[in-house]
């Protein structure tokens, strides 16, 4: 399986606000940038470690798990001064640099930063959330598929997804289906194609399937989005969905969304959220609208 850092698109330069617009580095930046040099110890030949430590706060900030090395390297810093030409490292020195510092190591180790095979570095914070929920991912990818009906999942489809008579591939159908035979599944696509649509009449088959098999207890249902404006959208287009649908299970899909923090319930002051690992979620289904995010 593929990291969380493959999945993500990395800007093949550091990434202005606007065109021509310099991006300084923040005092943040900076100050971590400080505290990873005296960790290594000091002293001379610092400066391609000072750039990297700074650059990957400048990048996290921005929302990027890791800084790509092979990506920036040769290309102007942020810092730059307009007209000076001043740019990174080339990458086999700059790699060669940070592998000789002591605040630095290889994916396994206990350090502030964390320099893979592949040239990505890492806050060894957010290498080890990478690397737990690859896992958990992993662990539900390589799990049995779930059982189902497959005459009601035929049946299923070819009724909530009639086709336009184009022969062309049904991609919305065929996300439906992966839904439904796969324990976990990633349904992407730009805006207007259809993935919230797509998510409702997933969730009436899914019902389908709960009724058929004699169940007497209801599938509980989560649906959640980063943001509250987020989760607001998502609750109109769900609302918007069940009325088309089939009176038996529109009842069934809620009609309320929550943020991610409000549905885990987030601890006051703390990082720490009322659901986790120890206590799970009361969901059968889990749908979270932008997993990007």
């Amino acid at each position: 399986m593929a990291s969380a850092a493959d999945q993500r698109s990395i800007p093949k330069a550091i990434p202005r606000s606007e065109p021509g617009e310099r991006e300084e580095f923040s005092p943040l930046d900076r100050h971590f940038a400080d505290f990873i040099v005296r960790l290594s110890g000091g002293g001379t030949g610092t400066k391609p470690l000072w750039l990297a430590a700074a650059l990957v706060s400048f990048y996290q900030r921005r929302g990027h798990i890791c800084l790509d090395l092979p990506a920036v390297a040769e290309t102007p810093r942020p810092d730059a001064v307009e007209g000076t030409g001043e740019c990174c490292p080339p990458l086999t020195e700059w790699t060669g640099r940070l592998n000789a510092a002591r605040a630095v190591g290889a994916p396994g180790d206990f350090c502030p930063l964390i320099l893979d095979r592949r040239g990505r570095l890492y806050l060894y914070r957010y290498w080890e959330y990478q690397e737990r929920l690859a896992g958990l991912i992993r662990k539900r990818v390589e799990q049995p598929p779930p059982r189902r009906d497959i005459a009601l999942l035929r049946d299923g489809l070819e009724r909530l997804f009639p086709g336009d008579g184009s022969g062309e591939t049904d991609w919305q159908k065929v996300a439906a289906f992966t839904a439904l035979t796969r324990r976990f599944c990633v349904i992407s696509g730009g805006p207007g194609t259809g993935k919230t649509t797509t998510v409702a009449k997933i969730l009436a088959l899914l019902l389908e399937q709960n009724r058929k098999s004699g169940s007497e207890q209801k599938l509980r249902i989560a649906l959640a989005a980063p943001t509250g404006k987020a989760a607001a959208r998502l609750r109109a287009s769900i609302l918007r969905e069940k009325a088309r649908l089939d009176s038996q299970v529109r009842e069934d899909i809620p009609g309320e969304t929550a943020t991610l923090h409000r549905l885990l319930g987030a601890v006051p002051d703390s990082p720490f959220f009322r659901y986790n690992a120890d206590n799970r979620l009361p969901a059968d289904i889990a749908v979270v609208d932008e997993a990007s995010m």
